[in-house]
């Protein structure tokens, strides 16, 4: 089992990879070092993040008052993510993030993240009681 990362550790991690995914953000593109930099942060889940960019499976949903929540739409369950605040619904962000704190982000939140800084997703407009229902499912 994975030591869980000391608090400076974990901070760094955030950190560094906030900066890649400017980084990505700026070019535009999914450069070869922003890649083997994602690699080397978030290994496990992120061949299945881009999966989910490629597959148009991230979707922007905004309300007219301003509101935004992303969402992962797969094959059999969609998950909400709140990119701002780096939380996913989903079991897996549950496990390895809140309770074993074995990692920081799930594939859902990064494919977030990465759809976000290539404006690579696509945009659903709905009502504010719509998104605030989704918020209460959390």
């Amino acid at each position: 089992m994975e030591a869980v990362p000391r608090i400076s550790d974990h901070a760094l991690i955030i950190s560094t990879f906030k900066e890649v995914i400017a980084e990505v953000k700026t070019a535009q593109d999914l450069l070869p070092g922003s890649i083997k930099s994602l690699e080397l942060i978030c290994s496990e889940v992120l061949c299945p993040a881009l999966d989910l960019v490629d597959e148009k499976c991230v979707w922007k949903v905004k309300s007219l008052q301003g509101r935004t929540v992303f969402q992962i739409h797969g094959e059999n369950e969609s998950h909400t993510c709140l990119r701002r605040e780096m939380y996913c619904n989903c079991r897996r962000f549950a496990e390895i993030v809140i309770t074993k704190r074995t990692g920081f982000i799930c594939k859902h939140l990064l494919a977030v993240y990465i759809a976000d800084a290539l404006s690579s997703f696509q945009v659903a407009l709905k009502n504010d009681s719509h998104i605030v229902k989704n918020l209460l499912q959390f």
